[in-house]
């Protein structure tokens, strides 16, 4: 468990999305969060809110748009933070092994890429780069997180995205659509859209 004020939130985030399994928010004290951008990150992000006044939680709602949520108003009894902390992580997969497709599976708690059962690496921006995919399995990852995470929130050229894409597409033999203007969606094998 790790305590971040509000000023270093965001930036703890990026770097440490990947290991984060919910989040709890006293939201009187954090009130300036970029939820916008943190749903770009991880669309499905656990989160507990702490809050005093009621307003304060639906202003947050008006750009909250992540995974599943609980707010419990002050006073709170630890135990009642607790049983809700118990009652989320049952939401988080208790499979660490992640299969992609016949030949690609990671460990997502280590980040071991595996490509018929060897391990893999990768270089460092195209692992990133699948770490973010995978936390948006089946889901849009928008161009701006993709600047965000994988190049430290540096504006990069949209060739050089679709250059990173298509080698790590290639190398893992990954099912990786473009979305015009928007992003890639990352498709795992049980996907029937694709």
């Amino acid at each position: 468990m790790n305590t971040v004020n509000c000023k270093d939130f965001l930036k703890f985030y990026i770097d440490n999305y990947n290991k984060i399994d919910i989040v709890l928010l006293d939201i009187d004290s954090f009130k300036n969060v970029n939820f916008e951008k943190i749903s770009a990150i991880c669309s499905n992000q656990q989160f507990i809110f702490l809050a005093y006044k009621r307003k304060n939680y639906i202003d947050i709602l008006k750009n909250f748009n992540c995974g599943n949520s609980v707010i419990l108003f002050k006073p709170i009894k630890f135990s009642a933070i607790l049983d809700n902390i118990s009652m989320l992580i049952k939401n988080v997969k208790n499979n660490e092994i992640l299969k992609i497709n016949d030949n690609i599976k990671i460990d997502m708690k280590k980040e071991v890429v595996y490509k018929n059962n060897e391990i893999i690496y990768l270089t460092h921006t195209m692992h990133k780069l699948f770490l973010l995919f995978l936390v948006n399995l089946n889901k849009i990852t928008t161009f701006y997180a993709i600047e965000d995470i994988v190049y430290d929130g540096k504006t990069v050229n949209r060739y050089v995205i679709q250059n990173l894409v298509g080698l790590l597409k290639r190398e893992l033999n990954l099912n990786i659509k473009n979305i015009y203007g928007k992003g890639y969606i990352l498709y795992d094998n049980k996907d029937k859209n694709t």
